[in-house]
């Protein structure tokens, strides 16, 4: 019969005890793990739920949490970290959204409000605002099929084809070359409500802006 030496059995002696630790450990995390889970879904699912319901003219509504631990923040602290709210598909005049984002450091949304299914948002400025125009929203203002490779818009309007890089000029987006120009005005303050100061072009054009309240399309839809 062979002997264990004694270190091989303190050692053995150790990790039996330290294997129920372990285990419990390990469930507090899934426990933790399914809260924060359950809690960003509830959030973002009632409060995009209200948001909708109070809009007209809009495709949908997704409101993302931002960062974990959301439990803590929205529970506890009463705030989401980096939290956004963003529209799809916005009937608007005299061109229609493709989407519109808002995002903040300081989201506040009413915890006693969402117990009964309502959205009640506030924050903390700034607010960074994008408002997005796709190649159909573009197409409907121009009369136009619009398409983009690269950074270039390329269409054929009234007649002229034109492939060139959009510009942001005030509040219009500007398409222009040797022979003409177009100008597609911007929303209304409604929905971008401060001067813009970037612009993106890809699959479509964004417009964005920071300013020190929310868009009162989106204000009105998200406060009670």
């Amino acid at each position: 019969m062979l002997l264990q030496p004694p270190r091989t059995k303190r050692l053995k002696r150790r990790q039996s005890r330290l294997r129920p630790l372990l285990f419990r450990i390990a469930g507090v995390i899934a426990v933790l793990v399914l809260i924060e889970v359950g809690t960003r879904g509830c959030v973002d699912s009632v409060t995009s739920r209200s948001i909708h319901s109070r809009t007209v003219g809009v495709g949908d509504v997704d409101v993302a949490s931002g960062d974990a631990p959301t439990a803590l923040r929205y529970w506890v602290l009463g705030g989401l970290q980096n939290g956004s709210v963003t529209m799809h598909d916005i009937v608007a005049v005299p061109v229609s959204i493709s989407a519109l984002e808002v995002k903040a450091e300081d989201l506040r949304f009413s915890r006693t409000k969402l117990l009964t299914g309502k959205a009640d948002l506030t924050g903390s400025a700034p607010y960074r605002t994008t408002l997005y125009l796709s190649p159909k929203n573009l197409g409907s203002y121009l009369n136009a099929t619009v398409r983009f490779q690269s950074n270039h818009l390329v269409a054929t309007i009234e007649g002229h084809s034109m492939n060139v890089v959009p510009k942001l000029k005030g509040r219009s987006i500007v398409i222009e070359d040797e022979r003409f120009t177009y100008e597609v005005p911007l929303p209304s303050r409604a929905y971008l409500p401060c001067k813009p100061d970037a612009m993106g072009v890809g699959n479509g054009i964004a417009v964005s802006c920071q300013s020190d309240v929310l868009p009162p399309f989106v204000a009105a839809a998200a406060t009670r």
